[in-house]
């Protein structure tokens, strides 16, 4: 997971340290996690417990939820959007489909003096809180 403000700062970093020139390098949240110990953090957010998980395909079975979107919207008060501008539901399919871990190693990156980490759960409750601040979401 790579938080974009993380990302810029490892950016002007790489483009600026004379020890990233030319070399490949991996910039993430430094940290590891799994969805799945994630996901009752995320629902005890929202108040709601967290679901059983079961497979589907998110951009098929979102397809047809915009008025159920459009109700959530009334009912709390939200700015008006689509449902398809609140999340990319088929990229949420291949990320949520992965059937093994990520892991990209940071460590050329930290050698090269670059050493800011990132809580990934605190970085998605952190969105997530601005996203009710900005009355996107409920």
């Amino acid at each position: 997971m790579t938080d974009a403000t993380l990302l810029a700062r490892a950016m002007a970093f790489i483009a600026t340290a004379p020890g990233c020139a030319n070399t490949a390098l991996n910039a993430n949240n430094g940290d590891f996690f799994r969805w799945r110990r994630l996901w009752p953090t995320i629902a005890k957010h929202f108040g709601i417990a967290p679901g059983i998980p079961r497979p589907l395909k998110l951009a098929t079975w979102m397809a047809d939820k915009q008025p159920v979107w459009d109700a959530i919207m009334r009912r709390h008060g939200l700015v008006e959007t689509k449902l398809t501008d609140i999340a990319d539901w088929a990229f949420a399919d291949f990320l949520w489909a992965q059937g093994y871990d990520v892991i990209s190693s940071t460590t050329k990156l930290r050698q090269a003096g670059f050493h800011d980490i990132l809580d990934t759960g605190e970085m998605l409750l952190s969105h997530l809180t601005r996203y009710r601040e900005a009355k996107i979401l409920p």
